[in-house]
């Protein structure tokens, strides 16, 4: 079943008068899923308006002058409940599964030591600058607490 929302467009089928080709119309508000307020025109142009019109969902019957989807509308809502479904059983095996661990949003920034003058400093780039000589020739400190850390020669 597709929603119908204010300003969706559908097509409004006149009785008592058949015709061959239904009005183009605009849902001006919305009473419940199968019942709306139009504004549109007339096979000749000319704006009308209805309210209480009965939208025809899935397989309701008709009973006097009714809205239906366009096929195009009704394609589309086909596709995409049929994509929902797809997405919804290749999720259901994951769901046991444990999800990865991320890195913390305010980790640390990296450590480096400048090869030129041994300032050490942090930073959270990956082409690190030394602030206190402006060389970009720095080594990367391992992070502190990961095991015993080698020294790093100048």
């Amino acid at each position: 079943m597709i929603s119908p929302t204010v300003g969706r467009v559908v097509w409004y089928w006149p009785e008592p008068h058949p015709v061959e080709q239904p009005w183009a119309a605009l849902v001006a508000y919305v009473h419940d899923a199968r019942c709306i307020n139009i504004g549109g025109f007339d096979r000749n142009g000319v704006p009308f308006s209805r309210t209480s019109v009965q939208l025809l969902q899935d397989d309701d019957v008709p009973r006097g002058g009714c809205c239906t989807w366009m096929p195009y509308q009704k394609g589309q809502a086909a596709k995409t409940e049929a994509l929902e479904a797809e997405a919804e059983q290749r999720a259901l095996p994951k769901l046991g599964r444990p999800k990865k661990k991320s890195a913390p949003i305010d980790a640390a920034p990296a450590m480096f030591k400048c090869a030129a003058c041994g300032e050490r400093f942090g930073s959270e780039k990956s082409d690190a600058q030394c602030p206190s000589c402006g060389s970009f020739s720095t080594d990367v400190l391992p992070p502190e607490g990961d095991g015993p850390q080698p020294e790093i020669g100048t």
